[in-house]
């Protein structure tokens, strides 16, 4: 993945809530989202997700905004690229 081997930190992003229990991190439209919590939620993403590449486990749905993850589950995505305007 060459979005992967790009080492440009401006190409990069994180977010995170600490008290919810997720992570998302995104460099180029590669996308990694952490539920760490006990319960099932949705994290958001800022691009719809096109593929799944990896999931550490069976409980998992898309959509527009987020993804949803059974509790301590990673999930390796393909988000869409930006619209550039």
């Amino acid at each position: 993945e060459t979005d992967l081997c790009d080492g440009r930190l401006d190409r990069a992003s994180a977010a995170c809530d600490e008290a919810a229990g997720w992570l998302a991190l995104r460099r180029g439209t590669i996308g990694i989202v952490v539920n760490l919590g006990a319960e099932r939620q949705a994290v958001p993403v800022d691009e719809p997700v096109v593929e799944l590449l990896a999931c550490s486990g069976s409980g998992y749905a898309f959509s527009p905004a987020d993804v949803t993850l059974d509790p301590y589950t990673v999930a390796v995505v393909r988000l869409a690229r930006p619209q550039e305007g």
